[in-house]
């Protein structure tokens, strides 16, 4: 039996994320002579940030498979890529405006809920800010809110802990249990 035009594209889709997982794998093992020079860290610590990657990796592809079979998969897969794509714009917001010296990045899944949180205590954003920003539509906040509504989840943004920094919550619920 031949393989058709269907049975290639289903092969492509597979291979995508073997080939991001591979360029990720790239650019670290590229940016490693970086890292060694900044972060000064023993063998085994080198080791560890090399290896943890695929760790993480070979441990949730079982976790995600059966939370996919439960929810399915391209909601898995939406949720998915919507977390990663408001962590990224979270993350850059505190690249770009508000440096500061630590970041915490918490996640949360439950059978049928993904929380996630990128807070830090750089310059942040006060209330006033804030309300200003949703305002103006500014564009990390609306993609962050847009990127949300496309799987069913919401985004907030607000003053980070103690009230030093910003903090975005992403969360999302399956529709069962809202």
């Amino acid at each position: 039996m031949k393989a058709g035009r269907r049975e290639w594209i289903g092969l492509a889709v597979i291979a995508l994320p073997c080939l991001l997982y591979s360029m990720d794998l790239t650019v670290l093992n590229l940016a490693l002579p970086r890292l060694t020079v900044d972060l000064a860290p023993t063998s085994s610590q080198l080791l560890w940030i090399v290896d943890i990657y695929g760790f993480l990796v070979a441990g949730m592809l079982i976790t995600m498979g059966t939370l996919g079979d439960r929810i399915g998969r391209r909601r898995l897969l939406m949720i998915g890529a919507a977390a990663f794509r408001i962590a990224a714009l979270a993350l850059d917001n505190v690249v770009r405006h508000a440096p500061g010296h630590d970041v915490v990045v918490d996640v949360a899944a439950a059978s049928a809920a993904v929380d996630l949180s990128v807070c830090d205590d750089g310059a942040g954003m006060g209330d006033a800010a804030l309300a200003a920003a949703r305002a103006s539509g500014r564009r990390g906040i609306a993609d962050m809110a847009t990127e949300a509504d496309a799987c069913g989840g919401v985004v907030d943004v607000a003053p980070g802990r103690n009230g030093v920094g910003t903090c975005v919550r992403f969360s999302w619920q399956s529709l069962a249990d809202r």
